[in-house]
């Protein structure tokens, strides 16, 4: 199955000059969005098909808008997760027991990894090392020129018996912290640091796990210090100082189920898409910036549902703009005021 893109016709998506939304295949299925430090395309998933697009034809004012660079479905993937390299930007899709990577598609050029890896177990998260060397994913870490499996994650030690495995699918959250050294793995209920070499338990982060049994929606700064999280309808941080990570007193209440979690290239701001509104919250204190009501701003030309819930959003690294996976298969585009 392709991805296909199409131009509505319809009226303004942003909160000022968004430009119409874009459509992409129905399918009942996840909705996931990436786009590379530089701006220049942004990858999305949804079910078990790819597509990269350039981020200039999402800006408002685009005149190619809804061009698609490359677009390819899988067989038996489910999209959970996509992550790009800092070093040469491959793209890495992860489902139900494997690892896609493919070569960047953009106005630059290609470049990057090529391959498949069987993980045997679900793939919830995905990130590279700062170095592009690695892969972090649910069920371990991975060499990304030999797509060998480096290290598995463990529990905790338990006297002189060997530590069990963690088990992918409790890893719903990956991220390298300590320039790639160790790995901060989330799931419910779970917070811990791994080494990235072995996969070794290193420290369980009291009060930094979600309190959710189902799912777990958390974001890491750019700089990969200050960890936050959603717990039912509020929004909890966790950050770094020096060699111990701390649980901050404030939260952000919500009246609305969040959805996703994205911060500004810059690390001052966060990106809250919920079921009807999009909202930005200052990193330092979680206080409110902007609320975006989107069922103001939705596709009233589209047959789809007038009021979407949000499900994915990136920031714009060149631009004050957020770009939106709807409920609807539509990805919107949003200028912040």
């Amino acid at each position: 199955m392709l991805l296909s893109l199409l131009l509505l016709a319809a009226c303004d998506a942003g909160a000022s000059g968004g430009g119409p939304p874009l459509h992409l295949v129905a399918y009942e299925g996840s909705h996931v969005l990436a786009i590379d430090q530089a701006g220049e395309g942004v990858v999305a998933g949804v079910g078990s098909s790819l597509a990269h697009l350039p981020a200039s034809g999402l800006r408002p004012g685009a005149k190619q808008r809804g061009l698609s660079l490359s677009s390819v479905g899988y067989n038996q993937l489910e999209i959970n997760a996509i992550a790009i390299s800092p070093r040469d930007r491959t793209v890495a899709v992860g489902g139900t027991g494997q690892i896609h990577m493919s070569g960047w598609v953009g106005p630059s050029g290609g470049g990057g990894m090529a391959g498949d890896i069987q993980t045997g177990g679900p793939v919830h998260s995905l990130d590279f090392s700062p170095d592009g060397a690695w892969l972090a994913a649910s069920s371990g870490v991975y060499d990304v020129k030999t797509q060998q499996l480096l290290a598995s994650f463990t529990r905790p030690a338990e006297g002189e018996a060997a530590p069990e495995p963690l088990g992918a699918e409790r890893a719903m959250f990956v991220r390298f912290v300590k320039g790639g050294a160790q790995v901060l793995v989330i799931g419910p209920g779970l917070a811990t640091l791994h080494d990235a070499r072995t996969g070794a338990h290193l420290q369980t982060l009291d009060g930094c796990a979600p309190t959710s049994t189902l799912s777990v929606l958390a974001a890491l700064s750019p700089d990969r210090t200050h960890l936050v999280f959603a717990d039912d309808l509020a929004i909890s941080s966790c950050r770094l100082s020096g060699d111990a990570w701390a649980r901050e007193a404030k939260q952000h209440k919500l009246a609305e189920r969040p959805r996703a979690l994205a911060f500004s290239p810059d690390g001052a701001s966060l990106a809250v898409a919920a079921d009807r509104s999009i909202f930005t919250i200052k990193s330092e204190d979680l206080s409110l910036i902007h609320h975006i009501d989107t069922a103001r701003t939705s596709n009233l030309g589209s047959s789809m549902s007038l009021n979407p819930a949000m499900l994915d959003l990136v920031w714009d690294p060149q631009g004050p703009h957020l770009f939106v996976f709807r409920a609807d298969n539509q990805l919107a585009t949003y200028t912040l005021p």
